[in-house]
């Protein structure tokens, strides 16, 4: 079983980790994915309106799986689409997350995992 400190650990690590590639990356202290220009969609644009949409129906599982699965190395704005979603399910408390299937373990180890498929030397 996880404590409360250990809870408190991997909440510090997640919200850590995104704010130095945020910062390094993009040079922004938050991570927020903007869409630029309604008319024209990136594939960017598509992976955060569908994640967002997962989010906000609370399917945060599968929102998570849906980003792994579609998340390109090739496109650095995927990055930050991402780093904006750990950022907002960061932020549930450990009820709601255990409540739809998530751990801030998991998520703490996915999001090491992206870093990794980015190459990022953190």
């Amino acid at each position: 079983m996880i404590c409360d400190y250990e809870k408190d650990w991997f909440m510090r690590q997640i919200s850590d980790m995104v704010r130095v590639v945020a910062l390094t990356v993009f040079q922004k202290d938050r991570p927020e994915y903007k869409i630029e220009e309604e008319t024209t969609t990136t594939s960017s644009d598509d992976l955060y309106r569908h994640t967002l949409k997962l989010l906000e129906s609370r399917e945060y599982q599968r929102a998570l799986d849906y980003l792994s699965q579609n998340l390109s190395s090739e496109r650095l704005s995927d990055l930050l689409v991402a780093l904006d979603f750990y950022d907002k399910v960061n932020r549930l408390t450990e009820e709601e997350l255990a409540r739809y299937g998530l751990s801030r373990e998991e998520l703490l180890y996915s999001l090491q995992t992206i870093i990794t498929l980015y190459e990022l030397p953190f």
